[in-house]
């Protein structure tokens, strides 16, 4: 219930526009509008509520070293989603760092799912740290944050170096 919940919070807060978009160019009353929205983001929430679900029946299973599956569980939701029932891959985890190119260099790899398994892999690993008391806590979280790290000067470096950008003149563009 808890993960429904934060779908709901979740796709409520990332998608309340669609009710203005469906009004105007779909010509929705806006009750309808906000019914047709309001189904989509329970739909969508059942998404997170499976991943909450199986990584609770992970943690009753194994304990705290649970949350590792974290990461695996949600891009597996995410891809789900991405092609089940329509497909909807909107406010997938892995777009939170589009504004961030260094970490975004990560996507040219692995997709935008990549970016998502290496967010849900900090989170894992700030979890771990908080929900066990073995010492080596302290390791395992430094070294996802070794990781991070090391993928940010990655991509630091490919960004830097220009090779992304595609050749040719400069086109001045102007708008009045």
């Amino acid at each position: 219930m808890l993960g429904l919940l934060t779908g709901i919070v979740y796709f409520g807060g990332t998608l309340y526009w669609l009710v203005g978009t469906m009004r105007t160019f779909g010509g929705l009353p806006v009750s309808l509008a906000v019914v047709v929205c309001g189904l989509l983001v329970v739909f969508l929430s059942l998404y997170v509520a499976l991943f909450a679900w199986l990584l609770a029946r992970a943690f009753r299973r194994f304990g705290p070293q649970a949350v590792w599956a974290a990461p695996f569980l949600w891009v597996g939701s995410e891809y789900l989603r991405s092609w089940i029932g329509g497909g909807f891959p909107w406010v997938l985890l892995g777009y939170s760092q589009a504004t961030v190119p260094p970490i975004a260099q990560v996507a040219s790899i692995g997709g935008v799912y990549l970016l998502s398994f290496v967010v849900a892999l900090v989170s894992a690993a700030g979890a771990w740290t908080g929900l066990t008391r073995k010492p080596a806590r302290w390791l395992v979280s430094a070294g996802v944050i070794a990781g991070v790290i090391a993928l940010g000067v990655w991509g630091a470096v490919r960004v830097r170096d220009g090779s992304l950008a595609p050749g040719g003149s400069p086109l001045r563009v102007g708008l009045v």
